[in-house]
């Protein structure tokens, strides 16, 4: 048998052979490179797409006046040092059909992805798309004209509600100050506060009078949380001298705190009863000198009697049962159609506080007449519904009798505010005026929707950094969305 000699493959063989296995394999190669390129580049764009959205579900969730909160931004994901906007929402108003844009824009950088690209983003808010409609197309219903109520869910965690039981917060003054004064009738007349309470001749205290001040107390910060009080101060006006400086009584009705932010505040009035009978003048007043810069929704609810009979039969207010919720006296000829209503604001004297963060809205009358100027508000046939300065009150509101929101007795109850406090703590009073650019938003409940349930629609860009700035006349947004309606 002739045996061959294995020599294996030559050099050049193996050569020719890794030759041909890489010209095989670069199309492979290619692939698997290609491949992991598109995949990075997906996951980048998904990044860059829940980088929007999270933008975007942001400024729905968010009431309108948060929107441009730097403090969201940095905090998710926006690099430190570039967050720009325009000083918050800007309003111009066109001379020729009197249409209302409100706009507001906001930029920034962030990094995206594994590799950590810079992104530009920018944000738009308006509502030119409404107003362009209702310009261009005269059977276009703008929904934010449209008076559509207040909806809202009445949960005493998400709002702050003081409900009609305060009133008998009245009964309880009035036994107070009752005691107080025979009390003090024993010290300087033994034989008066036997008669008095023998019931021998006439009633010493049945023609008294007092004045309440209904304080809405708002104070705290978005950090550590806001505390909403509603604070009663009843001044005696003790006809026969007999308290002296002890005529005051205060109570606190209730008090809430609250996480996050500062939720609408609900107030559901009864007008003051003491003694069996109305008090001629009511005072209201919300408190903001502990608050920061955060703005205040008081929605301003006289009750009527299908109220307190709903809310009874409801049986969702327990430890409520056999209180009071709602009065309809008729003594002395002061019925409640006959109460004046004071609406007053309370801020810090030194002037930390502005009027225009506070919107009221009220269901007592209307106060802008046809023309769009302001009028006595009416409640029933009566003109007594005020928040004007003594100022501001026209002739021929004058010549009607009726009076200015500053009587002397608001002196009275700033005196007992400010006894003993420093010069940081004093506390000054202005009535509530609507119209003025520093002044406070008062106005019907319905009106409450135009503001607080605006449409907005929103559009969101995002552009790598290296292709440079973005240019909303020429690169597209990739996320556009509406906020306002029922979102907030």
């Amino acid at each position: 048998m002739i045996k061959k000699k294995n020599t294996g493959f030559s050099m050049v063989e193996i050569l020719i052979s890794l030759a041909i296995f890489m010209i095989l394999m670069l199309p492979i190669v290619s692939g698997i490179i290609s491949s992991l390129n598109m995949t990075t580049s997906s996951k980048e764009l998904q990044y860059r797409n829940d980088f929007a959205e999270n933008l975007m579900e942001h400024i729905k969730a968010v009431p309108i006046d948060q929107v441009t909160d730097e403090e969201y931004y940095v905090a998710n994901g926006t690099l430190a040092g570039t967050f720009e906007f325009g000083g918050g929402f800007v309003t111009t108003v066109d001379p020729t059909d009197l249409t209302e844009r409100k706009s507001c824009t906001m930029k920034g950088k962030t990094t995206i992805g594994t590799k950590s690209s810079t992104y530009n983003y920018l944000i738009q808010v308006n509502n030119d798309y409404y107003v362009d409609k209702g310009v261009n197309d005269a059977g276009f219903i703008d929904p934010n004209n449209l008076a559509l109520g207040i909806v809202e869910d009445i949960d005493h965690t998400k709002v702050a509600l003081f409900d009609g039981t305060m009133l008998n917060y009245d009964k309880m003054a009035s036994a107070a100050f009752r005691t107080k004064k025979l009390q003090a009738l024993k010290e300087i007349d033994e034989d008066r506060y036997n008669q008095q309470m023998q019931g021998i001749g006439v009633d010493l205290f049945l023609a008294d009078t007092a004045s309440r001040m209904m304080t809405v107390e708002v104070s705290g910060n978005s950090r550590d949380g806001y505390t909403v009080r509603c604070v009663l101060d009843y001044i005696d006006h003790d006809l026969n001298g007999i308290l002296g400086d002890n005529n005051h009584i205060q109570y606190v009705s209730d008090a809430q705190t609250f996480d996050g932010k500062l939720p609408n505040i609900y107030l559901m009035y009864n007008p003051c009863v003491y003694n069996g009978d109305y008090s001629l003048d009511d005072y209201i007043a919300i408190d903001t000198s502990g608050l920061d810069e955060s703005e205040v929704n008081l929605f301003f609810v006289e009750t009527a009697a299908t109220y307190s009979q709903n809310i009874v039969n409801s049986g969702t207010v327990d430890d409520k049962v056999g209180k009071i919720l709602y009065n309809d006296v008729r003594a002395n000829s002061v019925g409640r159609d006959n109460v004046n209503i004071h609406m007053l604001a309370k801020t810090k004297e030194s002037g930390d506080n502005t009027l225009e963060r506070i919107h009221v809205y009220h269901n007592i009358g209307d106060n802008i007449d046809s023309e769009g100027n302001l009028k006595s508000n009416q409640k029933s046939a009566a003109h007594k519904f005020w928040y004007k300065a003594d100022s501001a009150v026209t002739a021929d509101e004058r010549s009607e009798g009726v009076s200015g929101a500053m009587d002397g007795r608001v002196g009275t109850f700033l005196n007992l505010i400010n006894d003993g406090a420093s010069a940081s703590e004093r506390i000054a009073i202005a009535p509530l005026v609507s119209g003025g650019s520093k002044d406070a938003t008062v106005g019907l409940l319905n009106q409450a929707t135009e503001e607080s349930r605006g449409l907005y629609q929103v559009k969101i860009w995002m552009k790598p950094d290296t292709e440079g700035p973005i240019d909303t006349s020429v690169d597209q947004p990739i996320l556009q969305g509406t906020k306002g309606g029922n979102e907030t």
